[in-house]
């Protein structure tokens, strides 16, 4: 399509998505920003746009274009939920929390609008509203069940098979590693990426930047970045909000990981 018409800005956004599952993340960018360099007002090249950004960490760079394809096309919802977790990792709470919660009242109820809205009420402590949402899950019932006694120990209880339970559950591995991280294991979250990556499996970055969870200080976290190819990605585009450059080398501290970063 590139060939015939080289003026199309949907072909290279597609090819952009199909390299950043790859996790070929430079590629990607600049294929990214051709798309809107061609249509700088084409709604889902910003949306995927978005995505990128929030994938590579940069989620300051990544809110405004998951705002702006919601500007362009009202009607398409699927950059809301985004839109509340990119918040919830950027430590706003509220404003994440009342996003998602309008994905879900507004008819918007995919797995990952419920699994926002889930994250949001155990962040905020909202513990028996958490509960509310594990009768909507997309899970069977044995996953239901591991739901309950997640929140029942962030709520103050003690399950000290639950770790264990969940390493193993068929759970979508982005929400696992979130609860996993969320109990503290985080040598079971590494554990867990290290076997996806070993077995060929792409991984997707946006649970290890953090919702209520500090997996950056696991000290095998900045070799994780090297094997993703993040680091190249950002010394040759943009550092984000969870790693920064120092004279030497690079640390992950989550230093932009703030509402503030957002003004």
């Amino acid at each position: 399509a590139i060939e015939l018409d080289p003026t199309l800005p949907e072909p290279y956004a597609v090819i952009a998505s199909h390299l950043q599952y790859r996790q070929q993340w430079l590629e990607a960018l600049n294929f990214f920003e051709e798309s809107l360099r061609l249509d700088h007002n084409n709604a889902t090249a910003h949306y995927w746009f978005g995505e990128h950004l929030a994938a590579t960490g940069r989620y300051a760079d990544a809110i405004p274009h998951l705002r702006r394809a919601m500007e362009l096309d009202p009607t398409y919802e699927a950059p809301l939920s985004d839109i509340g977790l990119a918040y919830l990792t950027m430590n706003a709470f509220a404003e994440g929390s009342a996003r998602l919660a309008e994905t879900w009242t507004s008819g918007m109820r995919s797995p990952v609008s419920w699994m926002g809205n889930f994250i949001a009420s155990v962040v905020t402590a909202h513990f028996d509203e958490a509960r509310s949402w594990i009768s909507d899950a997309p899970l069977d019932d044995d996953g239901k069940a591991l739901l309950a006694r997640f929140v029942d120990v962030q709520d103050g209880g003690h399950d000290a098979a639950l770790a264990g339970d969940l390493f193993s559950a068929p759970i979508d591995y982005r929400f696992r590693i979130w609860l996993l991280s969320r109990l503290g294991d985080y040598d079971a979250s590494m554990e867990l990426i290290g076997a996806l990556l070993d077995d060929g499996q792409p991984v997707d970055p946006r649970p290890l930047w953090g919702i209520g969870i500090q997996l950056y200080a696991h000290p095998d976290f900045p070799a994780l970045m090297e094997r993703l190819g993040l680091v190249e990605y950002w010394r040759a585009a943009a550092w984000g909000d969870v790693c920064r450059p120092t004279a030497d080398a690079f640390v992950c501290d989550g230093h932009g990981l703030t509402p503030e970063a957002l003004d």
